[in-house]
């Protein structure tokens, strides 16, 4: 019995061992890739330098971007669609021009057990208001409905 368990054991060390080298030579080959990227990039920006063209703020930052997200650049193009938060890092790269404001929370002036029934009867309004072809109205709305 304790020869089968330690024959288990090895095993799953072994799959284990395996595991880590298999990322390692993952982990080397984005370095790589990485270095090539940004030798290909440091390339062609000292060609455009040359020619006179690099007047775009937008080279370093592209080749920054692509040294921070690999995964998401493509021969020198990002792929698309990725999350806001990194669009937002870099407006200037993915041409956000005016980042849209975060909506101010509103205050529903009920207490606990009766706002659950509030958000009960606004959730089913919500819900099945097309299907009895209702108006689309805020929570807000319902509230001050209720209060009347």
């Amino acid at each position: 019995m304790k020869k089968r368990e330690e024959d288990i054991i090895r095993k799953a060390n072994q799959q284990a061992m395996r595991q880590k080298q298999a990322k390692l030579r993952l982990d080397q080959r984005r370095l790589k890739m990485l270095k090539l990227r940004e030798t290909d990039l440091e390339n062609e920006q000292t060609a455009m330098k040359e020619q006179g063209t690099i007047s775009n703020p937008v080279i370093p930052m592209m080749k920054e971007f692509s040294m921070l997200y690999p995964e998401l650049v493509e021969k020198y193009q990002i792929k698309y669609p990725i999350e806001d938060k990194i669009l937002l890092s870099m407006p200037l790269i993915h041409k956000i021009e005016n980042q849209p404001s975060k909506p101010e929370p509103k205050i529903v002036k009920i207490g606990g057990h009766r706002f659950e029934k509030l958000i009960k009867v606004w959730e089913h309004f919500f819900t099945f208001g097309e299907y009895l072809s209702l108006p689309r109205f805020q929570l807000e709305d319902l509230e001050a409905a209720m209060r009347y």
